[in-house]
């Protein structure tokens, strides 16, 4: 499970762009992947990173997405090389 912040805390909108501050990191984290070697932690690290760093320079507050799982294995990865549909 992965959420936009802690239960204490705010999800704030951002003040530059639609979305939320949460989303538009998500979708950039996921975009900026680098491919199939991309494991579920780097990017979150990266979507936290992000995301505190522009809720704390635009509105002065905290917000800390959150990641809990229990998954025991090989890491997660969240993106994979396209493939063609077979003909």
């Amino acid at each position: 499970v992965i959420s936009s912040s802690a239960a204490n805390q705010v999800s704030w909108e951002s003040k530059r762009y639609p979305n939320s501050v949460f989303t538009h990191a998500l979708i950039s984290s996921l975009s900026d992947t680098e491919g199939k070697n991309t494991g579920l932690s780097q990017a979150f690290s990266k979507v936290e990173e992000m995301v505190s760093s522009e809720v704390r320079r635009d509105r002065g507050a905290q917000q800390t997405p959150v990641m809990k799982g229990k998954w025991s294995g090989e890491q997660l990865q969240i993106a994979v090389v396209p493939c063609h549909p077979l003909d």
